[in-house]
């Protein structure tokens, strides 16, 4: 009998949550750009998760907060005078984050940068679906999942200087990849454009075999008296 193919691959997470924090200090080691961004906003590696590191269904990678400004409001109550309220706002970088599913699978997924007031319409953004789990042991997946990882916090945040490279790389992705708008699930447009020239290629491929199977009927020679 086979070994079930769920524990094999909580293993093989088991084994990510283990090396995911050198793995990504050696991979982030060698961004140049790397440095700027973490001095702005912090960094973090996170298996486990953000929380206390005790979901051990989860890795995140993600750059941090910083405070913008603070703003004072007059917060109205019934009845009452107005209350002067202080509030601090802030900014949060963007995330990568890795999370095991029941069935073993690991979801790939990046967040973006944003503030109370810049922010990107699309809240999450499914990367990869990782079904064969040992290739979360593979160095060439885990620097091209950092690159988008960087080309986003570039794009996203309000200190971001994005290159072409960055904006060609996120809009690869956010036109072949699915996302979160708000609380809704988006197809991911190539789809979406793909089956609208499939339906429109069988529409006129329909419509030419009708207008040639017409004119077939009516050129045909008429049966003999």
């Amino acid at each position: 009998m086979r070994a079930s193919r769920i524990l094999v691959r909580r293993r093989d997470f088991e084994r990510f949550l283990a090396h995911a924090a050198p793995s990504f200090e050696e991979i982030a080691g060698r961004d140049a750009r790397h440095p700027e961004r973490a001095a702005v906003y912090g960094f973090a590696l996170a298996p486990g998760g953000r929380d206390g590191g005790g979901d051990r269904r989860v890795v995140e990678v993600f750059y941090g907060t910083r405070h913008l400004e603070g703003r004072t409001e007059y917060v109205s109550r019934d009845g009452l005078p107005p209350r002067r309220h202080h509030r601090s706002v802030g900014e949060w970088g963007a995330t990568l984050e890795y999370q095991r599913m029941d069935n073993g699978t690991v979801l790939c997924t990046l967040s973006p940068a944003g503030s109370e007031n810049f922010r990107r319409h699309e809240r999450t953004v499914f990367v990869e679906w990782i079904r064969a789990t040992d290739r979360l042991r593979s160095k060439a997946m885990l620097e091209r999942h950092w690159r988008l990882l960087a080309s986003y916090m570039e794009v996203t945040s309000l200190e971001g200087e994005p290159t072409l490279t960055d904006r060609l790389r996120v809009g690869w992705v956010l036109f072949t990849r699915s996302r979160i708008v708000g609380k809704e699930y988006d197809a991911a447009p190539v789809r979406v454009w793909i089956w609208r020239l499939l339906t429109f290629a069988a529409t006129v491929g329909l419509s030419g075999f009708l207008l040639a199977l017409v004119q077939w009927i009516f050129s045909a020679p008429n049966p003999p008296p």
